[in-house]
């Protein structure tokens, strides 16, 4: 149910995008960044509702008393997450980038750049849309969770003007000026994730 209301959410903003972005191809939309934002606020939506409604049913603590282990119910949980992310990313891209027409050959290099890109983007945005998540995980309170979840994530938007974006794009369009700063990027978020994902589940099995 929550997945469907975000993938609703996404497909009544991919109308609204096409009729007042003002942006004129398929390849334009799909790299806007208005597309990236929607995609992540659309992952901490179904990390709010998705976590909020477990802890308001009591789910997780009648896992929990049943007997499964909190580091296991963490993995199951977060395993669940990123998938439905992914989901929930894929459709925006579709929604946003494949509704409009692509504006020019589409040829193999094209084919590689939606391939490389779409990739890169998701991996990039699942690391992003972690953080909501954890903060979910360790605060019970859905109202408090959703305000920081929101706030962090807008924080990390605005001060970083999201050069992952940025990264994700070059590498889809073979472009080689950036040097060794996409491994670097990459090696980055991965243990950026890593490190929150362990000390989430750290307190996790101490609440």
């Amino acid at each position: 149910k929550e997945l469907l209301i975000c993938i609703i959410g996404l497909f009544i903003l991919g109308a609204i995008n096409i009729y007042f972005g003002g942006i004129i191809n398929g390849k334009a939309s799909l790299a806007n960044l208005s597309r990236e934002m929607f995609g992540i606020m659309a992952c901490t939506l179904f990390a709010i509702t998705y976590i909020g409604k477990d802890f308001i049913s009591k789910t997780i603590n009648h896992t929990l008393t049943a007997g499964h282990r909190r580091n296991k119910v963490l993995l199951g949980k977060y395993i669940t997450y990123i998938i439905a992310c992914i989901i929930i990313l894929l459709t925006n891209y579709l929604f946003m980038g494949g509704l409009y027409r692509w504006g020019q050959s589409f040829t193999e290099s094209e084919l590689y750049f939606v391939i490389v890109y779409i990739s890169m983007g998701i991996f990039f945005d699942l690391c992003i849309a972690s953080i909501p998540f954890f903060i979910c995980i360790l605060i019970r309170n859905s109202s408090i969770a959703m305000v920081l979840s929101v706030g962090v994530i807008g924080l990390i938007s605005t001060l970083s003007q999201m050069p992952w974006d940025t990264v994700a794009y070059s590498i889809g369009s073979k472009d080689i000026s950036l040097g060794v700063t996409p491994i670097i990027f990459s090696l980055l978020f991965i243990i950026i994730t890593a490190l929150l994902y362990l000390i989430c589940n750290h307190f996790f099995k101490k609440m």
